[in-house]
């Protein structure tokens, strides 16, 4: 058992996935990438009306629809976007990571004159292959785009931009496709393909974790997100959370289907016969393990301890869905206990941590 010490602190939290009951060992063999891959050559087009959150709309059945197109440099679509109401695929290269849409013959003011907002909000695509060597294991990352298809199959992306959704995919042997969907006023995205860091992981990226409040018992939630990215399904995952000053509980998670992703909420609470005096230091630190059979996946996780006039986190379950949520607190500037002060209530977008 290791200890991280940081400010001083030397207490440490441990969170073991233990996988009772494994894949069949066929996948559980299936390889992974070796190393990141880069989709370097695009295919683009676009603009494309959508309105204001209007129904959903697939731009591309003239030529096969978003999970069957295979387009070509110089392929028209129709749209009442542009001048001459067409639009054609063109040749785009990545810059600095990034898969920028460059759309022409579009009069965005007039548009904007015309119908407002709405007339200005579209979406384009961007399509590309690539060759992998055999079938294999990996997690795409699809910054800013709300969804994108493998081989025809649909996955959701990354649609606010956050850069820690990691989807799980299967890549065939020879060239695999793949068509992204982008809206947003200014449109680019990023695509990377990644080696599967584990059959079973935990993307230490999304995790949603409470503070440590000084001098209080901490009894909240953890939101672990927990990654099968596996082809088969997965039963009876046990979460363990423990630590020296934690107590020990255990959540079972009963099934996770194959290359899916769940955040599962995972009770924290101190050990009775700890005082919250005792915690010093600014930062403690979660360990959070993943075994599958003899694969292991072990993050570091901090969590920070907040002084009574510092903004802190809450952690809660909900009462709509079960999972683990969090709301901020911002104590009023030179704050007494032995006060009563008035409640202001914020509310923020879903792009937007409190």
């Amino acid at each position: 058992m290791r200890t991280i010490k940081n400010f001083g602190t030397a207490f440490h939290v441990i969170v073991w996935i233990i996988l009772l009951a494994g894949t069949r060992s066929a996948d559980a063999a299936l390889p992974t990438l070796d190393e990141p891959l880069i989709v370097a050559d695009w295919l683009t087009v676009g603009p494309f009306s959508v309105g204001t959150r209007e129904g959903y709309i697939d731009f591309l059945t003239a030529h096969g629809g978003e999970e069957g197109i295979r387009p070509e440099a110089g392929m028209e679509h129709l749209t009442i976007m542009a001048e001459g109401g067409r639009v054609r695929w063109t040749e785009t290269k990545l810059e600095a990571g990034k898969v920028k849409l460059s759309y022409e013959g579009v009069n965005w003011d007039l548009l904007q004159e015309s119908d407002g907002h709405a007339g200005q909000r579209c979406v384009g695509y961007a399509y590309a292959e690539f060759q992998s060597d055999r079938r294999q294991r990996a997690l795409v990352m699809a910054e800013r785009t709300g969804k994108f298809w493998l081989n025809g199959e649909p996955y959701y992306g990354d649609g606010y931009g956050h850069n820690f959704v990691k989807i799980p995919v299967v890549l065939r042997k020879g060239i695999n496709r793949v068509l992204v969907k982008v809206g947003r006023s200014k449109p680019w995205f990023s695509f990377r393909v990644l080696p599967a860091e584990g059959a079973l992981m935990i993307n230490d990226r999304d995790l949603t974790t409470p503070d440590i409040v000084a001098g209080e018992r901490l009894d909240g939630w953890i939101g672990v997100p927990v990654v099968n990215t596996t082809t088969e399904q997965v039963r009876d995952v046990k979460i363990v959370v423990e630590g020296d000053v934690f107590e020990r509980t255990e959540t079972v998670l009963p099934n996770l289907e194959p290359l899916t992703m769940e955040k599962v909420p995972v009770p924290i609470r101190l050990k009775k016969d700890v005082e919250p005096a005792a915690i010093s230091g600014d930062t403690v630190y979660a360990t959070v393990s993943v075994v599958l059979n003899d694969v292991q996946d072990e993050r570091w996780v901090p969590i920070r301890v907040r002084q009574k006039d510092m903004s802190y986190r809450i952690t809660f379950r909900s009462g709509m869905d079960g999972s683990a949520q969090h709301f901020s607190v911002r104590p009023p500037s030179n704050f007494d206990p032995e006060r009563t002060y008035a409640l202001i209530l914020s509310l923020h977008g879903a792009s937007v941590p409190s």
